[in-house]
């Protein structure tokens, strides 16, 4: 749900800004060195945390990591979205890169939502991780 709760922000905060109702984008030194650090950041993060939920068999860290990939999308939109304002002066560069983020948010959110279907599975994932390698409900 919160894929879905990120796009839907994102989308309403962007076409304020394109139509003329919300601020328009001030790039900033801080801001720019932010976000290109998130870029390099978030990827290894977002691999890391991968490798451990596959380790560990967990849903919710495998969750968490495409949440930490899709802060690498973002991350890179908005400073693509903010060079473009600070360098060409394009201030509509930055609503156009954040409706691009929701896009990805949401099929994020959707592929999250389907791999969230298997209620068996996930019971005998877990109940292999918790308590025994031969689970009884094993699939």
């Amino acid at each position: 749900m919160s894929f879905f709760a990120i796009a839907a922000y994102v989308i309403w905060e962007a076409l304020a800004d394109l139509v003329g109702v919300g601020e328009r984008p001030e790039p900033t030194g801080l801001g720019i060195v932010v976000l290109a650090l998130s870029v390099i950041v978030m990827p290894i993060l977002a691999w890391a945390k991968r490798r451990v939920a596959s380790g560990l068999g967990s849903a919710a860290l495998m969750a968490d990591a495409a949440e930490t990939r899709l802060c690498f999308y973002l991350s890179a939109v908005v400073l693509a979205g903010l060079v473009a304002n600070g360098w060409l002066g394009w201030w509509w560069m930055d609503p156009i890169a954040g409706l691009a983020v929701a896009w990805v948010a949401i099929r994020e959110g959707r592929e999250a939502w389907a791999s969230g279907d298997e209620p068996a599975d996930s019971l005998a994932l877990e109940c292999q991780v918790e308590c025994c390698p031969s689970c009884p409900i094993a699939v």
